[in-house]
């Protein structure tokens, strides 16, 4: 079987319930492997989307290693605030305020604090 032109199609979310349809040709070249084709025009699928849609992508991409090393870092700041503050009601309603999503523990330190009574 000889392959001449390579096809790909690629479907990107936009939105709720939107998609945009991406698709591109190549002519293989003598010299040219299907496989080699083939991922140049992913290169150029994927290029094309970031360029023209730039609010669907972040400046900074957070690999998995790093979001543990900003949670930490999070965790810590917000557990030095909760060791000035004396009473309970006064560090849940710190805790409550911040957007940190991981406040259960600190919410077990506030709790660990006396009543204003």
């Amino acid at each position: 079987m000889k392959i001449d032109r390579v096809r790909y199609d690629k479907k990107f979310s936009i939105g709720p319930y939107l998609t945009d349809s991406v698709g591109i040709e190549a002519q293989i070249d003598p010299g040219e492997t299907p496989e080699l084709v083939l991922t140049t025009l992913v290169a150029i699928v994927d290029e094309w989307h970031k360029s023209t849609n730039k609010s669907l992508y972040g400046a900074e991409i957070k690999t998995e290693e790093a979001i543990p090393d900003e949670i930490d870092k999070e965790f810590d700041n917000l557990h030095k605030l909760l060791k000035d503050i004396e009473y309970q009601e006064d560090a849940l309603n710190l805790i409550e305020k911040t957007s940190f999503k991981f406040n259960v523990e600190l919410k077990a330190i506030a709790k660990s604090k006396p009543n204003k009574k």
